[in-house]
């Protein structure tokens, strides 16, 4: 009997620190805000952007004019009301070397994404793409 207590005093003291060992440690990762900033630059890269203070205003390659915005802890795109980014505390919008940089702030981290270029292209650009474009047209 004594042994028989005694294995069981051994088996129980050994299985509680395997647990304690295999217990794993919360860990947050925001990779979900790497994927909504990557879908917003895709937008961001053909568009024309009209504001970016409070929001961004945008068009886009037809001329329809889209926004986006914090509401409700989502970053969304209108018309429509396509979710970017969820749980967001603040999202804010800036020029640094004409560049669109986002700098987004969840819970007490702060991460910044470089998510458009400010680069307007001169008139005689777009009549030179304008004219590649005919061309190759034509030659097909």
């Amino acid at each position: 009997m004594l042994l028989a207590l005694s294995i069981t005093i051994l088996i129980t003291s050994t299985a509680y620190g395997m647990i304690r060992s295999l217990k794993m440690p919360e860990v947050k990762i925001d990779s979900d805000l790497s994927i909504g900033t990557k879908q917003l630059s895709d937008y961001l890269m053909t568009a024309k952007i009209e504001s970016y203070h409070n929001g961004i205003v945008y068009k886009d390659k037809d001329g329809k004019e889209f926004h986006i915005e914090l509401s409700d802890h989502r970053l969304v795109k209108t018309p429509g009301y396509e979710t970017l980014l969820y749980d967001v505390d603040d999202v804010a919008f800036f020029e640094n070397n004409r560049f669109l940089l986002m700098k987004v702030r969840r819970g007490n981290r702060e991460y910044r994404y470089l998510i458009a270029d400010l680069y307007e292209k001169s008139e005689k650009e777009n009549e030179e793409e304008k004219q590649e474009g005919q061309t190759e047209q034509s030659t097909r």
